[in-house]
Order: structure tokens, then C-alpha cells, then sequence
């Protein structure tokens, strides 16, 4: 899958990555795969056209984590493939906010 406008995604370590888990909204759970055992991504809607990349780049940076924007693919879990899966399955088109997840990763990295 590419990356653009419509998707996007956050790559970190999984105990962090569940940490920013547990502080987002329930109602609107994030898509979350895992990459072998110590690796987790977020499924996020793409940065508008207006948005600023390089400030969240920078900000995540901070964070531990690496942002996933256009074009970059995001390869997603496939049948036969054992080390991609679902952990949090996505439900219908919608994802959250890139920005969203952002800040979950902020209050999770915060001491």
C-alpha cells in the first residue's frame, strides 16, 4: 500500500507503541501490525497537503519512533507471511489521525 493523503503510519518499539495505545480515544482504535516480535505500526490517515512533515518527523524523532509518509510503502500483514500480523484489526475505511497518534506517543514518552 502506498502512503499519501489517505494512509499513513508510525513505526515503534511494541511496549512503547502499546503505551500509546492505552492513552487513545477506545472508540476510535488505531490499526495496529505487528513486524516480527519487538516491532509495532500504527495505520494512520495521511498528513494533509497543508501539514507540516518535518515539525511531527521531528517531533516523533523525539518520541523513539518514525513516521511512515507518502511515498513511502506501508506493507501490510498478507496470508503466508508470519512475521506481519494484526494486532489491533482495522474496522471499515476509517483511521485515526496521524497527528493523533503523534500525541498519544508525546504523553506516553513524556516523564
Amino acid at each position: 500500500m502506498r502512503t499519501g493523503p489517505a494512509t499513513a503510519g508510525v513505526i515503534a518499539p511494541r511496549a512503547l507503541a502499546m503505551s500509546a495505545a492505552a492513552l487513545m480515544d477506545p472508540a476510535n482504535p488505531a490499526p495496529m501490525l505487528s513486524v516480527g516480535r519487538t516491532i509495532s505500526v500504527f495505520v494512520t490517515e495521511g498528513l494533509p497537503e497543508d501539514s507540516d512533515a518535518r515539525r511531527l518527523s521531528n517531533a516523533l524523532f523525539r518520541c523513539a519512533v518514525v513516521p511512515i509518509l507518502a511515498p513511502s510503502p506501508l506493507v501490510l500483514p498478507a496470508p503466508g507471511n508470519r512475521r506481519r500480523c494484526w494486532l489491533s484489526v482495522p474496522y471499515g475505511p476509517a483511521r485515526p489521525r496521524l497527528e493523533v497518534v503523534a500525541e498519544a506517543f508525546q504523553r506516553a514518552t513524556r516523564w
